[in-house]
């Protein structure tokens, strides 16, 4: 029965497509996402101790991975199909194992070529950092990789979606990236557009002033030349309209007034008498 390991956004496992609510502690699930990140070879059980128990004695941290080695097998007896053991290293058996993070990373790859089915792919497949939970040093650079990929996939996302005129499907995605890195203002820009596009311009300046905002108390800067010509173009749209309906209006008033005058002329015009 296939295994599958979800380390995006969360940590989850499933069995046979199914999720698994058996409990594992963090440092059973550390162990599983080193594995993972590492599977391309056996790893050696000193290294993985060594980097998940750093304050420890060499010798303490490979008795803390083997006890917690010990009670993941008798939790989740489907890894022994998984993983192969030895006194010196854990490798997996056949194959590379299939994670959230493997096919996230395809899917970017293809995305990269060109696919354009791979962009949707690879967006609804990055629900979050890798393993949120987990802030020791070896994690950092794995995670800070899939981050700066996910945020150059969804951005290139947005732009086609924008250009595709598929504007809820990019404001779901421009707000996803802005989740990962809310001080993008190209993203702030799309985001800006698209609610314009939809007829939601008071939304459109509401998004300038909440960028703005978070420019000003995180980096206490003004929002580029770039996002101040997006939200100038939204009020220069946003005032015509508001000449067109005035315009409309008045136009409709003077009808209104003119179609009145002459009722009223009619009615007050006196028929002459007969024989006249």
């Amino acid at each position: 029965m296939g295994v599958r390991f979800e380390m995006l956004g969360g940590f989850r496992v499933l069995v046979g497509g199914r999720h698994v609510a058996r409990a594992l502690t963090v440092r059973q699930q550390q162990i599983l996402t080193y594995l993972v990140l590492h599977a391309r070879g056996p790893v050696a059980r000193a290294q993985i101790a060594g980097q998940l128990w750093p304050e420890s004695t060499d010798a303490q941290a490979s008795t803390n991975l083997r006890r917690e080695w010990h009670h993941l097998r008798e939790g989740w007896p489907e890894l022994d199909g998984c993983v192969e053991t030895s006194a010196r290293t854990l490798s997996w058996r056949d194959e590379a194992p299939d994670s959230d993070v493997a096919r996230f990373e395809a899917a970017a790859g293809r995305a990269r070529l060109g696919d354009r089915s791979a962009f949707d792919e690879a967006a609804t497949l990055y629900r979050g950092d890798l393993l949120p939970g987990c802030h020791d040093e070896w994690i950092a650079a794995d995670r800070e990789r899939l981050k700066i990929r996910a945020t150059e996939v969804l951005a290139e996302l947005v732009t086609r979606l924008e250009t595709e005129r598929a504007l809820a499907e990019a404001i779901a995605r421009a707000q996803q990236l802005l989740r990962l890195d809310p001080l993008n203002e190209p993203a702030w820009c799309a985001l800006m557009r698209c609610h314009a596009r939809r007829g939601e311009r008071a939304t459109a300046l509401h998004l300038y002033q909440q960028c703005a905002a978070m420019l000003k108390r995180e980096l206490d800067v003004e929002p580029s030349a770039a996002t101040r010509r997006t939200v100038s173009s939204q009020r220069d749209v946003a005032s015509r309209t508001a000449r067109s309906l005035a315009a409309v209006a008045r136009s409709r008033s003077r009808r209104a007034r003119d179609w009145s005058r002459s009722s009223a002329l009619k009615s007050t015009s006196v028929t002459p008498p007969s024989g006249w």
